[in-house]
């Protein structure tokens, strides 16, 4: 099953993933999060709590890695470059839409109390109207206030 093998090739301890066998710049914040979507798909196809499993620590993994102090969540780790990796509106819109359907199929507080956080960025003013055609946010914004 491709699941087993990007646990055994792609699994970065801690319950996060990695973009290749090898990241010279990474850990990058789409590599967790897709892996958590594709892991959450499985959970919800299966019922199997192994996979429920795999889809918190991977919520938990990016709650620690890639969390901005003010809001929202970074692209990418900290890799002593000169330039401090940054948020990214895509990845924030696709990581609140995922965190709130994992809260709702987990019943977990977690998941939620980090798509608060990311909403917190979308939100700004600068971030929202600079996408005033933005749907992912009006939803994610929406699925919010159902919780």
């Amino acid at each position: 099953m491709v699941s087993e093998w990007v646990i055994k090739n792609r699994f970065l301890w801690g319950g996060g993933f990695r973009h290749d066998q090898y990241d010279r710049a990474g850990p990058y914040l789409a590599d967790t999060l897709l892996m958590g979507r594709a892991f959450l798909s499985l959970y919800q196809a299966t019922g199997k709590q192994s996979y429920l499993k795999r889809v918190l620590r991977s919520a938990d993994f990016i709650n620690k890695q890639f969390r901005h102090a003010r809001a929202g969540l970074v692209a990418a780790g900290d890799n002593g470059t000169p330039l401090a990796p940054q948020p990214q509106i895509d990845q924030n819109i696709q990581a609140a839409l995922w965190l709130l359907e994992l809260h709702t199929a987990s019943d977990e507080a977690a998941p939620l109390a980090l798509a608060n956080h990311v909403m917190r960025y979308l939100a700004t003013g600068e971030i929202a109207l600079a996408r005033l055609t933005e749907a992912g946010i009006l939803e994610a914004n929406a699925r919010l206030r159902v919780n």
